[in-house]
């Protein structure tokens, strides 16, 4: 095992390692590109998005870099935010090998990161009064690096590289962004809710009215069932691919990518077929999940997105669950 001055040496070779291919990456791409295009968030709050396909390409090659530099909370941003900039970067050769190289370093400072988790060290607690406690290691070596506002998933993300092969870069044909709203299922029980509902009535946490409305309905089902609980994720943005057919007539082969950040391909200009993102979130986004299916239609509880399961599946859940 890596002693704890290892694990700092090699935390801050990689971040020192990151933040050069980052400012070379990104000079590249201000000098550079060959064609692009970025995505801006609108006024109005987390869901409205507008598009601005009038950018002047320097505005627009400036928020792309801006976007890949930025690997540090800013000052307005929330502690569980991370920024999105969906965008698409058509570079040469020389480009796609600098994204790349990002890329290692992304990947190497996200291992230094993990080897961390866990270990703890003696370190100052109060800047005040000097008192010193056990504190994360990770925490104090990136002060010690000056990146205490290190983002970690921003930091760490991958720059998406639009590869027909691991090992194999072509130009794409059709390139079309769009948004993509998925549901998270998770499986809980008639007790645990009751136990979690219980803690929020006595804590005052929430409307006591609609706590014990919710918990009356819980203990009138069977003991032991099993209770779905399904959440709407935020909205993500989704690149869909397709690149030519080879010679010899094999057909197109197609792809999905995550966009979260500037996807980069190789290439003269925007293809063809380029489609950018919708300005706003339509209901089509959304994407059924196959424990949709399992589910009864209409929402049990009113103070958490409760679901009871439909009656041919509920055996089998409390069986699996064992």
């Amino acid at each position: 095992m890596a002693s704890h001055t290892e694990l700092r040496l090699e935390l801050g070779n990689s971040l020192k390692g990151l933040n050069a291919a980052l400012e070379e990456f990104a000079q590249h791409v201000r000098r550079e590109a060959r064609a692009v295009w970025m995505w801006a968030p609108g006024q109005g709050g987390p869901v409205e998005r507008v598009v601005l396909p009038a950018l002047e390409r320097a505005e627009a090659l400036e928020a792309a870099a801006r976007a890949l530099l930025t690997i540090k909370y800013e000052n307005d941003q929330d502690a569980h935010e991370s920024r999105i900039a969906p965008g698409l970067l058509v570079l040469s050769a020389e480009g796609i090998t600098l994204a790349d190289d990002v890329n290692y370093w992304k990947d190497r400072l996200a291992r230094a990161l993990k080897a961390m988790n866990g270990i703890e060290v003696e370190a100052i607690i109060n800047e005040e009064t000097g008192e010193r406690g056990p504190r994360p290691l990770r925490e104090v070596a990136l002060e010690g690096l000056h990146f205490r506002r290190l983002h970690y998933r921003q930091a760490t993300r991958m720059i998406t590289v639009l590869r027909e092969r691991p090992e194999h870069t072509r130009t794409p044909d059709y390139v079309s962004f769009s948004w993509s709203i998925c549901k998270t299922v998770r499986r809980s029980s008639r007790e645990a809710l009751i136990e979690e509902l219980s803690a929020r009535l006595a804590a005052g946490t929430g409307s006591p009215r609609l706590l014990e409305r919710d918990l009356a309905l819980l203990r009138q089902l069977p003991e032991r069932e099993p209770i779905a609980i399904s959440r709407k994720a935020p909205p993500t943005v989704r690149v869909n691919v397709r690149w030519p057919p080879r010679e010899g007539g094999s057909r197109p082969l197609r792809a999905t990518f995550s966009a979260v950040a500037p996807v980069v391909m190789l290439g003269e200009r925007l293809p063809e077929k380029f489609r950018p993102l919708p300005a706003e979130v339509a209901s089509s986004a959304e994407r059924p999940v196959r424990a949709d299916a399992e589910l009864e239609d209409t929402q049990l509880l009113t103070t958490v997105p409760a679901f009871r399961y439909l009656r041919q599946y509920r055996k089998l859940k409390i069986t699996s669950s064992t």
